[in-house]
This record gives structure tokens, C-alpha cells and sequence, in this order.
């Protein structure tokens, strides 16, 4: 071998390991096909993935719904006032019958009271009361408004309590001057009808009989309560309270007028048994 040749030989030995890597790329084109070219291809993938979004899109979806339940749940409380007793059984403006026994019924004169204002002056309401009268009702606790009324008042039972009963008997002064007590020994008052307001109040319509004078009155009648078995007697018994309002000058009563009014205000509370 020349020496040419053996430098020739000797290049092809040292060239050829640093050839070897440029040889593998060249071929290399033939085998990644399989492998990152189909990296694109899962592109479809997204597709599931973009889809997932909606499921929970949709989910809130329930929950809107949900607040319609319990909208509606009050409406059952709301009618719970709808639910009355016996006694409040009646439309508004009608009497409401009662549960107690029909009849005649009697004042409890350990629970009344009928007192009177009239202005004086201007200033004041003066205030006095009767302390001996009676009433009596007759009841009818399906139809209250068939009931009726009377009241008998002795003119002569004024009380003003005047804090100097040793210089002046003021409520002589009162029974004889302004109630002439002597000539008319008594005031009464006897109803015509009843009409009623609402369940348990009403105008009680009547005439009222005062210094020998008749006049028609209307008093603002309230049932204040009622039971079918008191508890002292065991008896039927209720109570009311009653207010209205007279010219006294309607009465052919004019005593110092100016210095008093002309109107007096009526006010009555009592507790009635049956008989």
C-alpha cells in the first residue's frame, strides 16, 4: 500500500464516526412520521374538552328554579288569621253571634259605672257619676242586634265629689237645680235598635226621657266580653262599654249657660248576668 493510500484509509476511519450522525438525520424523515405528525391530530380532542363547560353551565339552571319553592311557602301563614272563634264568626259589619244563653240578663251593679263631662269655663271637662241605676237586657246571642235595652237612673244619686261637702252640698245643689230631681224623680232610657259596626261593636239607637223631655239618643255600643259560665255564679254573663254624647239644652236645660257648655258626654261600662 502507497502512502497515499494509507492516509486515504486512515481519513475514511476517523471520518467516518462524525459522518454517522449526519446519516441517521438524513434517514430520520422515514420514522417520526408516525410519531409527532399525529401530535396535530388529537386537534378533536378540545372538542370534549370545550363540551365540559356546559355541564356546569346548565347547573345553576336547578338552583334558579329553586327560590320558587320557597316563595310560595308563605303563603300558607297567611292565612292562618283567616281561622276566628265561635263568637268572631261574622263578616266585618255584622254582629258576630255569641255562646252564651239567650234571655234576659241583669245588671251587676258591683261592676258599673255611668259617669257625665260637660266643659267648664271652657277649660275642663267636670266630671260627675250616678251611682244608683239599673239596666237590664234582653239577649238574642244568634241575632244580637234583636236585643234590647232599658235604663232607669235616680237623678238624686249624683256624685261630684266637691272636696268641701261641710260648706256646700254641691251634689244637691246639682239633683235639684240642674236635674230637678223633685218634679222629675227619674231618667230613662230605652233603646229602639240595634245596628252593628262591626263583629262586636254597634250604634245603639233609643230615646232618652230627661227633665220630662224624649229625645232620641244613639250611644256607640262595644261587647267587651262574654262567657257561658261566669266564674263566681256560673251563670252566663258578658260585659260591654258604651259612650255618647246629649245637648242638654235639647232637654230644656239652660242653667248658666256660657259658664257651661251645651254638650254633655255620656260614658257607661258595666257587667251584665243572666237572670
Amino acid at each position: 500500500m502507497t502512502v497515499s493510500a494509507k492516509w486515504m484509509a486512515l481519513g475514511l476511519i476517523v471520518a467516518l464516526p462524525a459522518a454517522m450522525p449526519l446519516m441517521a438525520q438524513e434517514s430520520a424523515p422515514e420514522t417520526p412520521a408516525p410519531a409527532t405528525a399525529a401530535q396535530p391530530a388529537p386537534a378533536p380532542a378540545p372538542a370534549p374538552a370545550a363540551s365540559t363547560p356546559v355541564a356546569p353551565a346548565s347547573t345553576p339552571v336547578a338552583p334558579a328554579s329553586t327560590p320558587v319553592a320557597p316563595a310560595s311557602t308563605p303563603a300558607a301563614p297567611a292565612s292562618t288569621p283567616a281561622r276566628t272563634t265561635t263568637s268572631e264568626a261574622a263578616p266585618a259589619g255584622q254582629a258576630a253571634p255569641l255562646t252564651i244563653a239567650a234571655g234576659d240578663y241583669v245588671l251587676d251593679k258591683t261592676h258599673a259605672s255611668l259617669t257625665w263631662k260637660i266643659k267648664h269655663l271652657g277649660l275642663s271637662w267636670y266630671t260627675a257619676r250616678f251611682t244608683s241605676f239599673d239596666a237590664n237586657v234582653r239577649l238574642d246571642p244568634q241575632t244580637v242586634t234583636n236585643s234590647s235595652v232599658s235604663v232607669t237612673i235616680d237623678p238624686k244619686s249624683v256624685r261630684t265629689d266637691y272636696p268641701f261637702p261641710e260648706k256646700e252640698d254641691f251634689d244637691k245643689v246639682i239633683s235639684e237645680k240642674f236635674l230637678k230631681s223633685g218634679e222629675f224623680p227619674t231618667i230613662t232610657f230605652q233603646s229602639t235598635s240595634l245596628v252593628a259596626t262591626d263583629t262586636s261593636e254597634g250604634k245603639l239607637h233609643g230615646n232618652l226621657t230627661l227633665l220630662g223631655v224624649t229625645k232620641p239618643v244613639t250611644l256607640d255600643v262595644k261587647l267587651v266580653g262574654a262567657t257561658d259560665k261566669h266564674p263566681m255564679n256560673e251563670k252566663s254573663a258578658f260585659g260591654i262599654h258604651a259612650k255618647g254624647e246629649i245637648k242638654r239644652s235639647d232637654f230644656g236645660q239652660t242653667e248658666l249657660q256660657g259658664v257651661l257648655g251645651d254638650e254633655i258626654k255620656l260614658e257607661i261600662n258595666g257587667e251584665f248576668i243572666a237572670k
